[in-house]
């Protein structure tokens, strides 16, 4: 047994008609996912499939249940806030059974999401905020809306918008984007308007009409404007981009772009256990990589799962990570650090800061010819709110020296590090990844990738199926507990692990079989 009654008492109502069993939906829940069924499927799977009723303890006559209870299921998790017990439960079990080791290495990256809603452009996204706005007000208050209804707004919002219906000239879309941001100001002030019924401001959708103005209009003298590029558009994790989902977010990386999601799943890698997935976390698409990593850590520790060697890309790693996951989980993050960005260091020839000798406890620095600092001066990066360590050497020094054009294109040369610390962490963790051990070791990560794809391809990961972020994150969490059930069988069952699948060209070239 993975789940009990018990876990999940807190969710249903002592009174009333009695419930379905809950760890059997919590079953049906996860073995949906495992075979990427929709709710529609798991239900006819419980009724019809012998496999299934022989998993739930289920009579062979058992008539099942309906498609609904799934649904009713997963807003009682996420209403509770008990989403986590999916997969801890599981995790809980595979301890006593001796499947999940101590302080195990584990690896750790994140993949693309798309959230379950149309991609759309600016214009699209106004036009489909306006329209969702009256639509949800026909619905709840008709005459109200019927009293407010300006001429032109059944041509633009009777139906949804598709692109090809958009002008073509960029000067007739700012006009259509101008006219409809009137439409939703006049709305507005109608909703807002003392005579209106308070409730109305409460409308989920008017609060999405407004937040959307607010982002892509602006007011002057002469009344409201479509916001250009240089008129303060909102930064990616705080812009909306559909009236249907309020936390999909846009996001670019590489060449992909998407709206909706980013997923991070963490799973164990030392031999002779399963690789299990013992964390999975969802964040809003733009969310950096490593502004997970204190979180999940904390969450790795509350669990009692903490590694003591974390894989990772270098988008989870930097130096303040480092001494922070050692110095509180004496967990060793393990990850490519970013180059030196100087342009020394890019060149790879001249004098970088590696190349100068610090004395931190009489703030001094050494140049490689041997001069002295003439001024210490520790400050907060403005841009990205951390500190750091301005060192400036004397123009005197630095003027006649023979080799300022391999330290400076300025008089003086100026250093900016990172604090003690951090820099000696950093320094260190760019010479340990010269190394061959280091190298050897690393390559373990690359298995995380393995788990990606098969989250991706067999249980559907990089579509959102639910709106919002806490019934995704609910999702990501299913899927985890999917792929370890899976996993499980297979260790249990002794199928070895498959090998990383290569194209049959490349494994023409690499065994050199040619004919000729």
């Amino acid at each position: 047994m993975i789940y009990q009654n018990e876990e999940f008492a807190s969710l249903f109502s002592h009174t009333g008609q009695p419930a379905i069993e809950p760890w059997q939906v919590a079953m049906v829940s996860v073995m949906q996912y495992a075979e990427g069924l929709t709710d529609r499927q798991a239900s006819e799977a419980v009724r019809s499939r012998i496999d299934w009723k022989y998993a739930l303890s289920l009579e062979l006559d058992d008539a099942g249940f309906d498609f609904s209870v799934l649904s009713e299921f997963r807003s009682r998790l996420i209403e509770g806030e008990a989403e986590e017990q999916m997969l801890d439960a599981l995790l809980k079990v595979c301890e006593e059974k001796k499947l999940l080791g101590g302080r195990a290495k584990q690896r750790t990256d994140s993949t693309h999401v798309m959230a379950a809603v149309r991609v759309l452009n600016r214009l699209e996204t106004v036009i489909e905020t306006m329209r969702h706005a009256v639509e949800v007000l026909s619905e709840i208050a008709p005459q109200w809306l019927l009293s407010e209804v300006r001429p032109g707004w059944t041509e633009r919002y009777s139906r949804r918008m598709e692109e090809y219906r958009l002008p073509k000239k960029e000067q007739e879309r700012s006009q259509l984007a101008e006219a409809v941001g009137k439409d939703g100001e006049q709305l507005l002030d109608s909703v807002y308007r003392k005579e209106s019924p308070l409730w109305l401001r409460e409308i989920e959708a008017v609060q999405t009409l407004r937040r959307v103005w607010v982002q892509q209009y602006w007011q002057t003298a002469k009344g409201i404007k479509w916001r250009g590029k240089d008129d303060g558009l909102p930064p990616a994790h705080l812009g909306l981009h559909s009236p249907h989902d309020r936390d999909a977010r846009y996001s670019k990386k590489r060449s992909v772009q998407w709206v909706g999601y980013k997923a991070h799943l963490t799973e164990t890698c030392d031999e002779g256990h399963p690789r299990l997935i013992v964390e999975a976390e969802t964040t809003a698409a733009p969310v950096p990589d490593n502004q997970v990593v204190e979180g999940l850590h904390n969450k790795l520790r509350a669990k009692k799962l903490l590694p003591k060697q974390h894989l990772v890309d270098a988008g989870y790693v930097d130096a303040g990570l480092i001494v922070s996951s050692k110095k509180l989980h004496k967990i060793d993050l393990c990850g490519p650090t970013l180059a030196d960005t100087s342009w020394q260091g890019r060149a790879g020839k001249g004098f970088a800061a590696s190349d100068f000798s610090f004395d931190w406890d009489n703030r001094q620095v050494s140049c490689p010819q041997g001069r002295q600092s003439s001024s210490w001066h520790e400050a907060i990066d403005d841009r990205r709110g951390k500190a750091k360590v301005q060192i400036k050497f004397s123009r005197l020094d630095c003027r006649p020296c023979p080799h300022r054009i391999d330290c400076t294109g300025t008089e003086r040369r100026i250093l900016t590090v990172l604090p003690r610390e951090e820099f000696e962490v950093l320094t260190e963790a760019r010479n340990r990844e010269r190394t061959p051990k280091w190298k050897k070791e690393y390559k373990k990560r690359a298995g995380i990738e393995g788990t990606i794809s098969q989250a991706v391809r067999n249980n559907g990961l990089r579509r959102a199926r639910y709106v919002g972020l806490a019934k995704m994150h609910l999702q990501t969490l299913l899927t985890a507990v999917a792929i370890n059930l899976s996993r499980i069988a297979s260790w249990l069952s002794g199928v070895p692990l498959a090998k990383t699948r290569i194209t049959v060209f490349a494994n023409l070239t690499q065994t050199k079989a040619f004919i000729c």
